[in-house]
């Protein structure tokens, strides 16, 4: 079921942030994204069957909780990728945005704000965090001169983000009331993640094929190690406090930061899914989100 949510009349040339830089969607095949329920009985978790939520061709991908029964993503149509939402409550997909003159990645929810926060690369080539007001109203850059990339929010005003430096991403500190940006590492991953009951921001750095999860608290600019791993991960996702979930092929594995302890959470069944990526937990922890490549 397709709606119209807003009335703005924005969109999207078919052009695509993916991976740490900017690539072309000739370069990525089609992904999709999928959702399973998932049932804990006595600490032993079962998993339903995966249902494809997006169903469309091309590039449905970088999902996230617009409430506890909605989901944000990019999505593509006419050519172009445009923000949509999910809701699992009637199984409707809408749309948020139909920018002409670019397109929309990373969607998410601005905190305290009734607003949506993408980044939006125009077909000029101009990439720039922009907040879309659900009222409809004209979306604005919330940056003008930073190349954000990825980003998670702290409250309505401050996030952590990473930045397009040359050749690589660099993770910074930034905030829209001044658009201050401060630079805290160099060289990290596109993963970004709150970490349950704290203040701290999760990010990986992958080197000579080796990767290891930091934690840094935006309050202080404290940086953490977490946990080192001897081969790459791209894209994880926080279970609960010590629990996080990473993909690797088509297997989602649980990694518990304090013991160190790593076995399989989840492998999927699918002939159609080779590749696991984006991996997202619902808030009542009863839902398993994946885009599936």
């Amino acid at each position: 079921m397709y709606r119209s949510y807003m009335n703005t009349n924005y969109s999207f040339l078919l052009v695509l942030l993916i991976g740490s830089l900017c690539t072309s969607m000739n370069a990525q095949g089609d992904s999709e994204i999928y959702a399973l329920s998932i049932e804990t009985v006595d600490g032993k978790r079962s998993f339903g069957i995966p249902v494809n939520l997006s169903n469309n061709p091309g590039y449905d991908n970088q999902p996230s909780f617009f409430d506890e029964s909605t989901l944000l993503f990019s999505s593509s149509r006419n050519g172009q990728t445009d923000i949509a939402l999910y809701s699992f409550n009637d199984n409707g997909k809408t749309w948020l945005s139909s920018t002409k003159q670019g397109s929309e990645y990373s969607p998410l929810l601005i905190p305290n704000d009734r607003a949506v926060s993408a980044i939006r690369l125009d077909t000029t080539g101009l990439q720039r965090l922009y907040r879309y007001p659900l009222s409809g109203a004209i979306p604005q850059p919330l940056f003008q001169k930073a190349k954000i990339a990825y980003h998670v929010w702290i409250d309505a005003h401050q996030l952590v983000a990473t930045v397009l430096v040359e050749n690589q991403m660099d993770l910074v500190l930034a905030n829209t009331k001044n658009e201050r940006i401060k630079t805290v590492y160099k060289n990290v991953g596109r993963s970004l993640h709150r970490i349950p009951n704290s203040s701290k921001v999760s990010f990986v750095q992958t080197m000579q094929g080796k990767s290891t999860v930091y934690a840094i608290d935006p309050l202080n600019s404290k940086l953490e190690v977490l946990i080192s791993f001897a081969h790459p991960i791209t894209d994880m996702y926080w279970f609960s406090d010590r629990l996080f979930l990473y993909s690797v092929g088509d297997l989602i594995n649980e990694v518990d930061v304090v013991t160190s302890n790593e076995k399989i959470f989840y492998q999927s069944q699918s002939s159609s899914v080779s590749t696991i990526t984006r991996i997202l937990v619902s808030p009542d922890k009863a839902k398993l989100i994946f885009v599936g490549e």
